[in-house]
């Protein structure tokens, strides 16, 4: 089976995406797959029957990600814990989205930079790690010293969205903090 058939099978099993998306997910594995360089929207034009824009309004339209992932996962090949952790990317300029001030554990301090939250689970038998849905944190959420909507109230949020596909995971770990 092909990955074309691989990603049929999955996508059938998804609520939601109609059949252009489940073609253009489809084209775009395809494409990451036996395309050279960056996967830059203009990159991915160049081995496609898709042009740049058709995949910047492809990207930009809702994909369950979280659902997609989790169909890869054989649930009865062992014992999985849940896992939560953010990972710092430096990234400097003005206008990028999400930029701000997060801890990065390698420079022991808050610097500028992107934070991406990421949920997945492990396979404790197997030694097997799966990232299943990972966000990018929003610039100028409250720290956890002020009031309103904080850095922690966006973890909590992107883990109880993730949780009720996440049924055979019993326990979870988390980043310290």
């Amino acid at each position: 089976m092909g990955i074309q058939g691989i990603l049929a099978s999955i996508m059938s099993k998804l609520s939601g995406v109609n059949k252009w998306q489940r073609n253009f997910m489809v084209e775009v594995f395809s494409v990451l797959f036996c395309r050279q360089g960056k996967a830059t929207f203009e990159n991915l034009a160049r081995y496609s029957k898709y042009n740049e824009l058709t995949f910047r309004r492809g990207f930009s339209k809702y994909f369950d990600w979280l659902g997609f992932n989790v169909q890869f996962i054989d649930w009865s090949s062992g014992v999985f814990i849940g896992v939560v952790d953010c990972s710092f990317v430096g990234k400097s300029g003005k206008k990028t989205y999400g930029l701000d001030k997060f801890w990065s554990g390698s420079v022991g301090k808050a610097v500028k930079g992107l934070e991406v939250s990421v949920v997945g689970c492990i396979n404790v038998n197997l030694k097997q790690t799966f990232v299943l849905e990972a966000s990018q944190t929003p610039a100028g959420l409250a720290t956890k010293d002020e009031k309103g909507y904080s850095r922690v109230d966006f973890y909590m949020e992107q883990w109880l969205d993730c949780l009720p596909s996440l049924a055979p995971i019993v326990y979870f770990v988390a980043d310290g903090f």
